[in-house]
């Protein structure tokens, strides 16, 4: 379980969820014999090292939590902990479980998009306990996480599955 004592914490998990991202479309691209979607998902890995750079930038940045009102900061935390605990990437045994799982494709693809799910809310809750300087950054960050999203989504309808 995660726990977060400053806002450095907070952009701590948003580090180790791109960089487990990252892993999870590198190992599925090298399992991948379509070139086409090989390259997709490589694409996908070079977007999340890119997010990466920036939070672990921002970790310098940054310093107390500012829990954003109703609610105390310990069950806006709790809350938090437990979002990143059931995020596709850390929930059970991780990515690897799962990507083991995805047999096919479709099934990586529909992790993948799991993850970009369980990573936009995320980031959603994150921002507001951030400096309000650092919050467009980890806006932009929502916005490819959507347009990551839905070009998933788009791969799964050309694999013949349909959305």
């Amino acid at each position: 379980m995660a726990s977060f004592f400053s806002a450095t914490d907070v952009v701590g998990a948003a580090v180790e969820i791109e960089r487990r991202g990252r892993d999870v479309y590198l190992k599925a691209a090298s399992k991948c014999g379509d070139a086409g979607v090989k390259e997709f998902l490589e694409f996908f890995a070079a977007e999340e090292a890119r997010h990466l750079t920036i939070f672990e930038k921002m970790a310098g940045r940054v310093g107390p939590v500012e829990v954003p009102p109703p609610g105390s900061p310990s069950e806006y935390m709790e809350y938090l902990r437990d979002l990143l605990d059931q995020h596709a990437l850390f929930a059970g045994e991780g990515p690897d479980r799962l990507l083991a799982a995805a047999t096919d494709m479709t099934s990586a693809i529909e992790l993948a998009i799991r993850i970009e799910k369980d990573t936009i809310l995320f980031f959603r809750e994150m921002q507001e306990l951030i400096p309000p300087a650092e919050r467009a950054a980890v806006r932009e960050c929502i916005e490819e996480e959507r347009s990551h999203f839905r070009q998933l989504s788009d791969m799964l309808v050309r694999l013949g599955k349909p959305s």
